[in-house]
């Protein structure tokens, strides 16, 4: 039976805007509150529902591989596509119907140095990462794997950011950037980046990288000598995001021909800012401040024509199938080329 959103919000003890005020900063609370009633709306999985999209999502990966190895044309490369997309499909599901298995999990870690919506941010991560390693065929449930995974992601994340002071988050994209091209540069050039290399990189001024590098004092860095023998660094335990496998390769695309034909519902100007924002074209995300500058327009004004855009987008006939492109993995970490 299908629960309804005010129902998943009761059942996660956060049912009135009062209650979450304990838990949130102020200005967050209306946020986490919708969300809980958008989650809400889908409903549980049984062990079969499960199995058969498990199914849907390995079937979709030896598509993508054929398609990768022989090139296929005409019906055929049609029929693979079609079944990486239900693949694809039967993973966002899967990942939707476990949401509030997330929040279930943050709510307990509130009170450790980041935001209940940070908490969930960081849970989703984890849940993804389940979604991708699970295997019906081992005999577990999901949410055995889930549960692992999603407290692994929150654990590390208070870990990394619980003790140290919440930046802006157009800046903390920006220290995201500066660590790849830092590790990029650093493998290209055999030591350790410039300035000036890291701003011809990112595409900024020397004085901006400065204040970037600046603002990343006392955190953690990824060459940072773990001991022992073997010389193991704190970024050999680190997934490298920038470098997409197969099947995020293919869902990459798909995504961008989704993403571009639903542009076709915007007027030029909104169309220019989803696609600069969010590299649509040549792969480089900018942010606000950036767009703004290129167009006349002020950050604020930016993000609210952003989020007038995205709003028409979700209410038109792509809506549905754009809806799980939400629960990807952050923007910064995906490239569309």
């Amino acid at each position: 039976m299908k629960q309804s959103s005010d129902d998943a919000a009761e059942q996660i003890n956060y049912s009135s805007r009062a209650q979450l005020r304990e838990h949130t900063n102020p200005g967050t609370d209306d946020l986490v509150y919708l969300y809980l009633r958008e989650i809400g709306r889908t409903p549980l999985l049984d062990r079969q529902q499960e199995i058969e999209l498990n199914k849907a999502m390995r079937s979709g990966r030896v598509a993508e591989q054929r398609l990768r190895n022989n090139g296929h044309d005409g019906a055929l490369k049609a029929e693979l596509e079609q079944h990486i997309r239900a693949g694809y499909l039967a993973r966002r599901r899967l990942m939707e119907a476990n949401l509030r298995l997330v929040v279930n999990m943050a709510k307990h870690y509130v009170g450790r140095g980041l935001t209940l919506l940070d908490l969930i941010q960081e849970g989703n991560l984890g849940l993804m990462r389940a979604v991708d390693k699970f295997d019906h065929r081992r005999g577990h449930r999901f949410s055995t794997l889930a549960t692992w995974w999603i407290r692994q992601a929150i654990t590390r994340a208070i870990g990394a950011f619980g003790a140290s002071p919440r930046l802006p988050a157009h800046t903390t994209q920006w220290l995201r950037r500066l660590d790849w091209a830092t590790r990029r540069l650093t493998q290209e050039l055999g030591r350790e980046p410039t300035e000036q290399e890291l701003a011809e990189r990112l595409r900024l001024s020397v004085p901006k990288v400065r204040r970037l590098i600046g603002a990343s004092a006392g955190t953690l860095s990824l060459e940072m000598d773990l001991g022992g023998e073997q010389e193991v660094t704190l970024g050999d335990f680190i997934e490298d995001a920038q470098t997409p496998t197969p099947w995020n390769a293919a869902v990459q695309e798909l995504l961008r021909r989704d993403l571009l034909d639903a542009l076709e519902a915007l007027t030029p100007r909104e169309a220019r800012i989803l696609t600069l924002r969010f590299g649509l074209r040549d792969g480089t995300d900018q942010t606000l401040e950036e767009v703004g500058a290129r167009m006349g327009l002020t950050r604020e004004r930016i993000r609210q024509i952003e989020q007038s855009a995205l709003g028409k987008i979700r209410g038109a006939a792509h809506g549905a199938r754009l809806r799980g492109y939400l629960f990807a993995p952050p923007v910064q970490q995906t490239r569309f080329r």
